[in-house]
């Protein structure tokens, strides 16, 4: 598909690969609705955008999960350029730390924001989408959506069913124009991590996190050449390999990551929840 004019809103875009995606849109020509809860974020992010060359966008701001937002969102990109192509449901929130140390409100409160929020948003979308009999959704989950990773099965939970949600979606809508894009980044450079539930002794792994901007760049080749899953990183293509083919070992290896990060370093103090 082209992004050239066409009306595309952006959930969780006040930051991160939102805001990164933004950004590459913009430089596209795409007509942006920005979602967020962060109005002074969105507002400088619309003055970047038209620095890069698009149309000055609509600003949403407002909870996503609260009765109503998902309609008030799309019927304000609607109102603001007659139509809606693209919707592009990447808000999210995270919670680390051992299934048993998490309240059963964090698994509820990630599985309102990372699953039922792009459900309602997505279904107000669709009659306008089917009704042009062309569009898109993206759906962003996560490498933790395609096997079970340590310490993020609530995060991990909720990304596997909008992927699960988007595959069957997929599916039922073929031969109607509407297309669904699943994309599954790996750890990216965003503030997801900087204001996620953390509870137990368990620490994140250190890895190197992919910059908002490169993840963006490639949802936006992946749209435009009509694909329908987008894997991030050697590493997600390995997993999702292992997943299919050698489920017990990747088992073992993910077994065995849990353990060295339980671990406490040599002069590192435990954290406690």
């Amino acid at each position: 598909m082209r992004f050239d004019e066409a009306s595309v809103l952006v959930t969780g875009a006040s930051s991160g690969i939102g805001e990164a995606l933004a950004l590459a849109l913009a430089g596209r020509g795409a007509r942006l609705t920005l979602a967020g809860r962060r109005e002074a974020r969105l507002l400088r992010l619309a003055e970047e955008t038209g620095r890069a060359g698009a149309r000055l966008p609509r600003i949403v701001t407002g909870d996503l999960t609260a009765p109503g937002e998902a309609e008030r969102t799309v019927a304000a990109a609607i109102s603001a350029w007659g139509r809606l192509d693209v919707v592009v449901n990447n808000a999210g929130v995270s919670a680390y730390g051992e299934e048993a140390s998490l309240d059963l409100a964090d698994y509820r409160r990630v599985m309102e924001v990372n699953y039922f929020a792009p459900v309602r948003l997505t279904l107000a979308a669709l009659p306008h989408l089917t009704a042009r009999g062309s569009g898109l959704v993206v759906n962003v989950a996560s490498l933790a959506a395609l096997h079970g990773v340590p310490y993020l099965g609530a995060y991990g939970a909720s990304k596997a069913a909008l992927a699960n949600f988007s595959q069957a979606l997929r599916a039922e809508l073929r031969g109607t124009g509407v297309r669904v894009l699943m994309v599954y980044p790996n750890y990216t450079d965003t503030e997801l991590f900087d204001r996620e539930t953390t509870t137990g002794t368990a620490r994140r792994p250190s890895v190197r996190r992919i910059p908002a901007r490169r993840v963006a760049e490639a949802v936006a080749r992946a749209a435009e050449s009509n694909r329908d899953e987008l894997v991030l990183t050697l590493t997600g293509r390995a997993m999702q390999r292992a997943h299919g083919l050698a489920p017990a070992l990747l088992d073992r290896v993910l077994g065995a990551m849990a353990g060295r990060l339980r671990e406490t370093p040599a002069g590192e103090r435990r954290r406690t929840s």
